[in-house]
């Protein structure tokens, strides 16, 4: 009996407990963005060209929307170049690190507009953000100079973006605010998992915020040279001779038709 009694006890304190814990809200209480991403998966074939990549959702009622795409911290070796006269050479190595693969982030407005310094500094929304994390080696290639450089390559090659009005909010009065965005996905973005997050933001800061994974992969002629690469070098090297010969006599080949003349003339 009184073993009946003692779990009679815990589960009434379970069930308060429980019905005393705060729940999340769904959607229609407008917690956090809720979104979709379309594709979930990137594929880079032999004809690819870049892609097209939509977002949608919703988000809590009179909020502005960041969306940021994001890839992991990664470590990169750059050449230094230097004048030696009237030349260019090689004069040491950059190791950079603390700075991710890929960055691109959309905005309803611009993100200074949005958030405040210390807020946009902690989520890394902004090029000021991500050139304060940035680290470069050895302590004497660590040059403002070289950070900026460093900085336009990356936005030359479309893997830093930063790109306000490009979110678009269609907003209900008292209603959650839905958003939409569509991207035209560089095809330079280098394969990888990524993360897509939309950032909720009120009175400059963030209010809430949700994530989806990306996976942007190689597949097939591309992803097996890739995977020759790694795994074969040697014979990678071999199959690159090759082909470069095979396109050098190709175009002789081609150059010599083109210029033969045409009998009868």
């Amino acid at each position: 009996m009184r073993r009946s009694t003692l779990a009679a006890a815990a589960m009434l304190a379970f069930a308060l407990a429980f019905a005393q814990t705060p729940r999340q809200p769904n959607e229609a209480g407008g917690s956090k963005p809720d979104f979709t991403i379309s594709p979930r998966l990137i594929e880079m074939g032999a004809f690819y060209g870049g892609a097209k990549f939509h977002v949608e959702g919703t988000a809590p009622a009179g909020s502005k929307i960041a969306v940021a795409i994001r890839g992991e911290s990664v470590e990169e070796s750059l050449n230094r170049k230097s004048r030696a006269g009237i030349i260019w050479v090689n004069s040491g190595k950059v190791h950079v690190s603390g700075v991710p693969s890929l960055l691109l982030v959309f905005s309803s407005e611009p993100v200074a507009t949005l958030l405040s310094r210390q807020a946009t500094d902690d989520y890394q929304l902004d090029a000021e953000a991500v050139m304060k994390n940035l680290k470069m080696a050895p302590p004497e290639m660590d040059q403002q100079r070289l950070r900026e450089d460093f900085f336009k390559l990356k936005e030359r090659q479309g893997i830093y973006r930063f790109l306000p009005g490009t979110v678009k909010i269609d907003e209900a009065q008292g209603r959650p605010a839905r958003f939409t965005l569509d991207v035209d996905w560089s095809k330079k973005a280098p394969p990888g998992r990524y993360e897509v997050t939309a950032y909720a933001v009120k009175n400059g800061s963030v209010v809430s915020q949700a994530m989806e994974p990306l996976e942007v992969r190689e597949t097939g002629f591309p992803e097996w040279m890739a995977s020759l690469a790694q795994n074969r070098p040697m014979l990678y090297g071999l199959l690159a001779v090759l082909c470069a010969l095979a396109a050098g006599f190709g175009i002789d080949f081609v150059a010599s038709k083109l210029g033969k003349p045409v009998a009868g003339h």
